[in-house]
């Protein structure tokens, strides 16, 4: 399991670690580097000059990755030469695009989501048949006006996603047809079921579309994806969110909050100081709930001028 990302004057980050848990949300307004960060820990950095600390030709980038028995990292200068490259493996970097997911697609064997999720009906089609079913049941109980998602040719000789209506069996609706949450709430059940090399997931938003009633569903998902509850082995997942609903179903613990320095611009990393008397109250006192209290601006993480 990754146990910290280490940023030295990488983008907006001057000196700063990351801590992780099985399951980690990071929060923070607009171009408070949370992209950044999802990206660097999954390897999907690009290792650009540009990425340097204010783009400054005589600084150096460094990423920094420590697991349970290793560490790696990867610095390179602001002419975008490689001073150390050994990048951790095992990382998939997420943001799910609804019209993309709904495309059908050529048939191909597919054995993880690609970054943008559109090659999920070749995931769903790579499955066997029992796989296939399971992952239908674990939808229909989520999304309950459907009864099943099976696979169908399109003139094209491609291959698309069809959902049956719960209450009438011969009516079978297009992926345009179905609601934005079901296609993702499809994407993130998919996920137990990728190639065993995934061992973290990190993911923009996935509360995108979704009814606050399924964002506790979601997290509970997720959570038994980290935990190895389901899936072929535990799967650590790190999540980006501006939702205070979903901090709703949340630990103090799992969350991390981004904050920019108002004297230059370096982003902060801050953690819930569940430990103290001080946030016992506090927590207390918004009745303890985490959505709130973010909102407050008391734990960061939000706009400020």
């Amino acid at each position: 399991m990754l146990k910290s990302v280490h940023l030295t004057d990488y983008r907006c980050f001057r000196d700063v670690e990351l801590r992780l848990g099985p399951l980690t949300a990071i929060v923070g307004p607009n171009a408070s580097g949370k992209t950044a960060l999802l990206r660097a820990m999954t390897a999907a950095a690009l290792w650009r000059g540009e990425d340097v600390w204010q783009r400054k030709s005589t600084m150096s980038a460094e990423i920094a990755w420590r697991t349970d028995t290793a560490a790696f990292g990867a610095k390179w200068n602001a002419q975008g030469t490689h001073l150390l490259n050994m990048p951790l493996e095992g990382g998939q970097y997420l943001h799910f695009d609804l019209d993309s997911m709904r495309a059908a697609q050529p048939v191909a064997e597919k054995t993880r989501l690609s970054s943008d999720g559109g090659n999920l009906t070749s995931l769903f089609a790579t499955l066997s048949r029992r796989v296939q079913e399971r992952l239908a049941n674990d939808l229909c109980k989520l999304v309950p006006v459907l009864a099943d998602v099976t696979l169908r040719p399109t003139k094209e000789n491609k291959q698309r996603l069809v959902f049956q209506d719960r209450w009438n069996a011969d009516v079978w609706y297009e992926p345009s047809e179905v609601s934005d949450g079901t296609i993702l709430t499809l994407g993130l059940l998919a996920l137990q079921y990728q190639e065993a090399s995934v061992t973290l997931v990190a993911i923009e938003e996935p509360e995108r579309g979704l009814h606050p009633y399924l964002l506790g569903e979601l997290v509970t998902i997720l959570r038994k994806l980290a935990t190895g509850e389901v899936g072929r082995k535990p799967m650590q997942v790190v999540l980006a969110t501006q939702s205070a609903e979903l901090l709703e179903f949340l630990e103090p613990d799992e969350v991390r909050f981004l904050n920019r320095r108002s004297e230059d611009g370096a982003v902060v990393i801050e953690e819930v100081p569940s430990d103290t008397e001080e946030w016992r109250e506090a927590y207390a006192a918004h009745q303890e709930s985490l959505g709130n209290a973010w909102l407050s601006g008391s734990l960061g993480g939000i706009p400020t001028g």
